[in-house]
């Protein structure tokens, strides 16, 4: 699949959704990219709240909290 896109003045482009089907990104997900080879890279993020379950706390947060939290821990390059 080869598209052309347009880059808007803001430096956005939108994802062809071809694109998009075939990388599984919804509407609302995160993607991640990066330079490789003079090339841009964009990869979907894995949801690690499908990892609900897996591990034990005594601490409950609510979804809403756990999904800010992990967003800013993304941010500032911590996940």
């Amino acid at each position: 699949m080869t598209y052309t896109v347009s880059i808007t003045s803001q430096g956005q482009m939108t994802i062809p959704a071809d694109i998009r089907l075939a990388l599984g990104l919804q509407k609302a997900s995160k993607a991640i990219a990066r330079v490789d080879g003079g090339k841009m890279v964009v990869e979907p993020v894995p949801d690690v709240l499908d990892l609900y379950g897996a591990f034990k706390t005594k601490k409950r947060l609510s979804w809403k909290k756990t999904r800010a939290m992990l967003d800013e821990a993304w941010a500032r390059g911590e996940i």
